[in-house]
């Protein structure tokens, strides 16, 4: 496979250096500069002969008021982090002091108490477990103190999470119709505005079905509820399975403790499976995001790893599809362009290649949607133009069977730039979490609220997006980009750094092409109902 390198962005952090002076020392009536009226002055002074510095003074030895305590400590220091550590997620920071006597531990970042705690009698030292997720990255002091024996020691450390903190657990024994079935905990914290669940099959078991299931802190159904998802979850044959919370504007979104299920079928009775957790956070109002993509052009169509940079065709495509996803807020990021050796998959006959061909993606944690430009799609149910491997697709699971879109090049090659874009964008559209507006029959249809019906039983009309035709138009509604921009795949940034928004492309079709609807494929596997719990 060879590729030409995406450009990423580089990001550039300010740090912040904080620097914590010693503690001043309390003033002392035996200071030793003379005043007129100081206890230490001459004649008249309380230190004449008879005053109280005599033998039984109060100033005299074991019962004297101003004796000096001994300090149960000298030093108190910082284990952990270390000075210039970068931190992720959940942290421990630990501290010793020297000395045998309790105190009070207090931990603060920039000066703020995030914790306080006693200090182990025996050891000396306090430990402090602390979900960084909760703070925007940057620099931050972070400084224990000891406030009783005027000790205090800080460094100053970095937190990069990003907008996205991913938690993994391995080898979760799965047994079929368990009553009891292995969970993992997740606690949840505020600014987190959605949660994405991924299972994975460990590597050469790959089941008929594979699902995914969460309770949210007040014990009702996440993901797996009659009332939680637009539609059943769908079988995930291929792995990875995934699921974003909320899926849609209408289901209550609930910060706090979660337990994760993975789930399968007969099929996976006896097996382990991986669970992914990723939670996307903001620290102001969802408003905007970034949309980082990497295009496979496999052996046989038109465009190359090398030529897609510079074609007119391709650059005018990605413009039209930028056009499109700008309504929802959505600005494409990194572009990649790889080079798909097997010509093998030029044409696509059947759902196993499709698999095969997401596979041939490079095995990477980016946060990108992969797009497979190919030359047909001939499934065995539809000779679709476009298809997406899940609704939704999983994030940071790069080189998997479902990780991938797969478009056909007719478009592009005829440098028809908004046909190609309302299909890619479809497509991704699915990928990011969309359903058809209604389903062709009318019997099902995506709740929420803004999206028009596009079908019923006498037939489908032009609508949206999102239509399971596609008649022309590149619509999308304020609740479909809400769904979007809580997609794991999609990085959150202020509204300021979206480009200026252009006219919507013109929806155009090509020589030989059919006009009017454009049957196309969506959303493989995912009509299919799974087991309840």
């Amino acid at each position: 496979m060879s590729a030409s390198a995406p450009v990423r962005r580089a990001s550039l952090w300010l740090a912040l250096l904080l620097l914590s002076g010693c503690p001043t020392p309390l003033d002392d009536d035996d200071a030793t500069t003379p005043a007129a009226d100081d206890d230490d002055a001459t004649a008249d002074d309380d230190d004449t002969a008879d005053d109280d510095d005599t033998a039984d003074d109060d100033d005299s030895a074991a019962d004297d008021d101003d004796a000096t305590t001994p300090a149960p400590s000298t030093t108190l220091t910082l284990l952990s982090p270390s000075a210039g550590s970068v931190l992720e997620v959940i942290n421990s920071f630990s501290a010793q002091i020297d000395g045998d006597a309790p105190g009070i531990a207090t931990l603060t970042f920039d000066g703020d108490v995030v914790s306080q705690r006693v200090f182990n009698v025996a050891t000396g030292i306090v430990d402090f477990d602390i979900d960084t997720g909760a703070y925007p990255d940057g620099a931050y002091t972070v400084a224990i103190a000891a406030p009783s024996w005027g000790l205090s020691d800080s460094v100053v450390v970095t937190f990069e999470n990003g907008d996205l903190l991913r938690y993994d657990w391995a080898d979760i024994p799965y047994v079929y119709e368990a009553t009891q079935p292995v969970a993992a905990s997740l606690n949840v914290v505020p600014p987190a505005v959605s949660l994405g669940l991924m299972v994975t099959p460990q590597p050469g078991d790959p089941f008929q079905g594979l699902f995914g299931y969460a309770l949210n802190p007040d014990g009702d159904w996440a993901i797996g509820g009659p009332n939680t998802t637009v539609y059943p979850m769908g079988a995930s044959a291929a792995g990875p399975w995934a699921g974003v919370i909320p899926n849609h504007d209408t289901v209550p979104w609930l910060t706090g403790g979660y337990n994760l299920y993975p789930w399968g079928d007969a099929s996976a009775d006896g097996n382990d499976f991986d669970l992914t957790a990723l939670v996307k956070r903001s620290f102001g109002p969802v408003e905007a995001g970034l949309l980082h993509m990497d295009f496979y052009f496999v052996t046989g169509v038109t465009e190359t790893a090398a030529s897609a940079p510079t074609s007119a065709p391709f650059q005018n495509f990605l413009d039209a599809l930028e056009a499109v996803y700008l309504q929802a807020g959505i600005a494409l990021g990194d572009i990649g362009y790889y080079d798909v050796g097997n010509s093998g998959f030029a044409n696509i006959a059947d759902y196993d290649e499709l698999v095969s061909l997401f596979e041939s993606g490079i095995t990477s944690d980016e946060r990108v949607v992969n797009v497979f430009v190919v030359n047909d799609l001939a499934m065995p149910s539809a000779n679709p133009l476009g298809v997406t491997s899940h609704i939704p697709g999983p994030a940071l699971l790069n080189g998997t069977g479902q990780a991938g879109v797969a478009i056909v090049d007719d478009y592009i090659q005829s440098n028809e730039p908004g046909t190609a874009a309302a299909l890619a964008g479809h497509e991704i559209g699915h990928y990011l979490g969309l359903y058809h507006g209604t389903e062709v029959g009318g019997a099902e249809s995506d709740p929420l609220p803004d999206t028009p019906a596009s079908c019923n039983a006498g037939g489908c009309w032009e609508t949206n997006l999102m239509d399971p035709y596609l008649y022309g138009s590149t619509t999308l509604t304020p609740d479909q980009a809400w769904v979007m921009l809580r997609h794991p795949v999609v990085e959150l940034v202020p509204a300021s750094q979206l480009p200026a928004r252009i006219a919507a492309p013109v929806f155009d079709y090509a020589d030989g092409l059919p006009e009017g609807p454009v049957p196309h494929f969506c959303g493989v596997g995912a009509a299919s109902a799974p087991p309840n719990p």
